[in-house]
């Protein structure tokens, strides 16, 4: 068997593992979004610049 100078043996190459992507969650899909809204509407409003309200959307 062949050793390297050091007295160790070659170790065989392993495989990396595959990895999957993870499934995405459609329940907190626009929740970023949301909050970023929220934040800039609070921002008009500290500033007296504008009163933006929401209104929802119907289904």
């Amino acid at each position: 068997m062949i050793r390297y100078p050091d007295g160790s043996s070659p170790q065989p190459k392993r495989e990396k593992a595959v990895k999957r992507p993870r499934a995405l969650s459609s329940a907190n899909r626009g929740m970023n979004l949301e909050e970023d809204i929220n934040i800039s509407n609070q921002y008009y409003i500290d500033k007296d610049i504008a009163v933006i309200t929401k209104r929802p959307t119907p289904i």
